[in-house]
C-alpha cells in the first residue's frame, strides 16, 4: 500500500476540483474502511464525461462504486478527499 506523507497529499488536494452533490451519511471514512460512492468523472480540458456510476445499470438500479479506502486501487483522487 502507497504511503503518503502529508505534505504530498495537500499538494494532491490541491489540483483536485470537487463538488458534493449528496453529503454521505454515517461516520467519516478513514483507511482501510469501506465506501459506496456515487460519481461522475469528468475531463478537466473538455468537461467531457469519463465515467458516471449513475448510468452503470445492474437490476434496474444505479450501482454505486464500492472501494476500501486508502488502497489506490480505485481513482487515488478518492483515497484522498473521502477520509
Amino acid at each position: 500500500m502507497p504511503t503518503h506523507t502529508p505534505e504530498a497529499v495537500i499538494s494532491e488536494l490541491a489540483t483536485i476540483k470537487k463538488t458534493i452533490k449528496h453529503e454521505g451519511v454515517g461516520n467519516n471514512c478513514l483507511p482501510a474502511d469501506f465506501a459506496k460512492i456515487h460519481y461522475v468523472a469528468k475531463l478537466a480540458s473538455d468537461n467531457k464525461v469519463v465515467a458516471d456510476t449513475n448510468q452503470m445499470i445492474t437490476n434496474g438500479h444505479s450501482t454505486p462504486k464500492l472501494m476500501v479506502i486508502g488502497n489506490f486501487d480505485q481513482i487515488k483522487c478518492f483515497d484522498l478527499i473521502l477520509p
